[in-house]
Protein backbone atom coordinates (compact mmCIF):
# COMPACT_ATOMS: atom_id res chain seq x y z
CA UNK A 1 0.00 0.00 0.00
CA UNK A 2 1.08 3.62 -0.37
CA UNK A 3 2.07 5.69 2.30
CA UNK A 4 -1.33 8.04 1.25
CA UNK A 5 -3.42 4.67 1.44
CA UNK A 6 -1.95 3.82 5.16
CA UNK A 7 -1.93 7.42 6.47
CA UNK A 8 -6.38 7.28 5.43
CA UNK A 9 -7.03 6.35 8.99
CA UNK A 10 -5.07 8.06 11.05
CA UNK A 11 -6.50 10.09 14.57
CA UNK A 12 -4.01 11.11 16.59
CA UNK A 13 -2.66 14.75 16.62
CA UNK A 14 0.66 15.16 14.96
CA UNK A 15 -0.16 11.65 12.37
CA UNK A 16 -0.40 12.71 8.76
CA UNK A 17 -3.97 12.00 7.18
CA UNK A 18 -4.89 11.25 3.88
CA UNK A 19 -8.40 11.51 2.63
CA UNK A 20 -9.78 10.09 -0.81
CA UNK A 21 -12.84 11.65 -2.74
CA UNK A 22 -14.39 10.86 -5.64
CA UNK A 23 -15.20 13.97 -7.86
CA UNK A 24 -18.24 13.63 -9.97
CA UNK A 25 -17.95 16.76 -13.12
CA UNK A 26 -20.00 18.45 -15.75
CA UNK A 27 -23.51 16.47 -14.54
CA UNK A 28 -26.08 17.51 -17.09
CA UNK A 29 -29.72 16.03 -17.61
CA UNK A 30 -33.38 17.09 -18.66
CA UNK A 31 -35.32 16.30 -15.45
CA UNK A 32 -35.33 18.58 -12.59
CA UNK A 33 -33.68 16.43 -9.83
CA UNK A 34 -32.86 12.94 -10.77
CA UNK A 35 -31.09 10.16 -7.87
CA UNK A 36 -28.17 8.08 -9.34
CA UNK A 37 -26.77 5.75 -6.75
CA UNK A 38 -22.70 5.48 -6.86
CA UNK A 39 -20.75 2.40 -6.40
CA UNK A 40 -16.59 1.56 -6.37
CA UNK A 41 -15.14 -1.59 -7.52
CA UNK A 42 -18.83 -3.30 -7.95
CA UNK A 43 -18.58 -6.77 -9.63
CA UNK A 44 -20.53 -5.97 -13.31
CA UNK A 45 -22.72 -8.76 -12.45
CA UNK A 46 -23.49 -7.75 -8.98
CA UNK A 47 -26.77 -7.71 -7.16
CA UNK A 48 -27.42 -3.99 -6.13
CA UNK A 49 -29.05 -5.15 -2.54
CA UNK A 50 -26.07 -7.95 -1.94
CA UNK A 51 -23.36 -5.16 -2.81
CA UNK A 52 -24.33 -1.69 -0.62
CA UNK A 53 -21.27 -2.07 0.93
CA UNK A 54 -19.63 -0.49 -1.55
CA UNK A 55 -22.39 2.34 -2.08
CA UNK A 56 -20.17 4.95 -2.01
CA UNK A 57 -23.05 7.50 -1.91
CA UNK A 58 -26.74 8.73 -3.88
CA UNK A 59 -26.59 11.62 -5.64
CA UNK A 60 -29.67 13.43 -5.57
CA UNK A 61 -29.35 16.62 -8.10
CA UNK A 62 -31.72 19.47 -7.08
CA UNK A 63 -32.13 21.52 -10.49
CA UNK A 64 -30.12 19.83 -12.90
CA UNK A 65 -32.40 20.92 -15.86
CA UNK A 66 -32.13 24.54 -14.86
CA UNK A 67 -28.03 23.59 -14.49
CA UNK A 68 -27.60 22.04 -17.69
CA UNK A 69 -29.70 24.77 -19.80
CA UNK A 70 -27.11 26.29 -21.94
CA UNK A 71 -28.82 29.64 -21.86
CA UNK A 72 -29.56 29.57 -18.35
CA UNK A 73 -27.38 31.13 -15.26
CA UNK A 74 -25.11 28.52 -14.89
CA UNK A 75 -24.05 28.19 -18.83
CA UNK A 76 -25.22 24.84 -19.08
CA UNK A 77 -21.92 23.24 -17.16
CA UNK A 78 -24.33 21.25 -14.94
CA UNK A 79 -23.68 20.25 -11.57
CA UNK A 80 -20.59 18.58 -9.81
CA UNK A 81 -20.26 16.36 -6.90
CA UNK A 82 -17.80 15.18 -4.37
CA UNK A 83 -18.21 12.15 -2.36
CA UNK A 84 -15.50 11.25 0.58
CA UNK A 85 -15.05 7.78 -0.02
CA UNK A 86 -12.24 7.04 2.66
CA UNK A 87 -13.81 4.77 5.03
CA UNK A 88 -14.86 3.19 1.73
CA UNK A 89 -11.89 2.67 0.92
CA UNK A 90 -10.24 1.52 3.65
CA UNK A 91 -13.29 -1.02 3.95
CA UNK A 92 -12.11 -2.40 0.79
CA UNK A 93 -8.41 -2.27 1.09
CA UNK A 94 -9.29 -4.80 4.15
CA UNK A 95 -10.62 -7.37 1.94
CA UNK A 96 -7.48 -6.39 -0.90
CA UNK A 97 -10.00 -5.19 -3.11
CA UNK A 98 -9.50 -1.66 -3.44
CA UNK A 99 -6.31 -0.14 -5.39
CA UNK A 100 -6.43 3.94 -6.26
CA UNK A 101 -4.68 3.65 -9.20
CA UNK A 102 -8.00 1.18 -10.28
CA UNK A 103 -11.14 2.82 -9.46
CA UNK A 104 -14.26 1.27 -10.75
CA UNK A 105 -16.90 3.66 -10.67
CA UNK A 106 -20.38 2.62 -11.19
CA UNK A 107 -23.91 4.73 -11.73
CA UNK A 108 -26.93 3.16 -10.82
CA UNK A 109 -30.04 5.18 -12.12
CA UNK A 110 -33.02 5.03 -9.26
CA UNK A 111 -35.58 8.14 -10.00
CA UNK A 112 -36.04 10.69 -13.19
CA UNK A 113 -33.38 8.72 -15.12
CA UNK A 114 -33.99 7.20 -18.54
CA UNK A 115 -33.70 7.30 -22.48
CA UNK A 116 -36.09 9.98 -22.56
CA UNK A 117 -34.31 11.86 -19.85
CA UNK A 118 -30.74 10.70 -19.64
CA UNK A 119 -28.33 12.20 -17.16
CA UNK A 120 -24.82 12.07 -18.38
CA UNK A 121 -21.25 12.84 -16.96
CA UNK A 122 -17.97 14.24 -18.13
CA UNK A 123 -15.62 13.23 -15.56
CA UNK A 124 -15.28 10.87 -12.72
CA UNK A 125 -12.40 11.14 -10.86
CA UNK A 126 -10.52 10.52 -7.42
CA UNK A 127 -9.03 13.06 -5.48
CA UNK A 128 -6.34 12.63 -1.89
CA UNK A 129 -5.76 15.10 0.40
CA UNK A 130 -2.99 15.03 2.75
CA UNK A 131 -2.33 16.82 6.10
CA UNK A 132 -1.87 16.82 9.59
CA UNK A 133 -4.30 15.64 12.68
CA UNK A 134 -4.89 18.45 14.69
Amino acid sequence: ATSGVAAMGATQPGKKVTRLYLSVEGVRGTAPSPVVDVYVNLAPDADMDVQQDKLAGRLTMFGLNVASRSNGPHGGNGLGYTLDITDLAERLLAKKDFDPARVRVTLVPRKQVSDNAPVTVDRISVLQRSGTVT
